[in-house]
């Protein structure tokens, strides 16, 4: 099923869109659906991140070695205690159990919005020099 690029998609401000806009072409060519693209969750869950002040200029200050990649990478991992091991260097460990007991798709979701995170850290910290 193609989908149609979302409407009102805002990458700068994490204020996604509230509907993506698909077409099923192999049954009625004007159906349209409603439905919540991959793109808008990652926004979502980093926006709840900046709403919590895990800002980029907080994560210069306390997520600067490499936590959020590590973050990113650990909920990758398919197994349970690897990925309860692999915590992020001074990150709490009772919400770092909460992300890691997620099913796979929230971590993968997770995973995303760490890593652009780590995008918006390296970009505040060049700004700042």
């Amino acid at each position: 099923m193609p989908l149609i690029p979302p409407i009102g998609f805002s990458y700068g401000d994490y204020e996604p869109a509230k509907k993506l806009i698909s077409v099923d072409v192999n049954n009625e060519p004007n159906t349209i659906q409603p439905t919540e693209s991959i793109l808008e969750k990652i926004a979502k869950q980093r926006g709840k991140q900046l709403k919590l002040g895990y800002t980029p200029k907080h994560d210069s200050e306390y997520n600067c070695l490499g936590q959020l990649i590590q973050a990113g990478y650990a909920l990758l991992d398919e197994s349970l205690i690897t990925r309860l091991t692999l915590i992020p260097q001074n990150w709490d460990s009772v919400l770092w159990e909460k992300y890691c007991i997620k099913p796979k798709e929230e971590r993968l979701i997770l995973a995303a919005a760490f890593i652009v995170a780590e995008i918006e850290r390296n970009n505040f910290v060049k700004q700042q020099k």
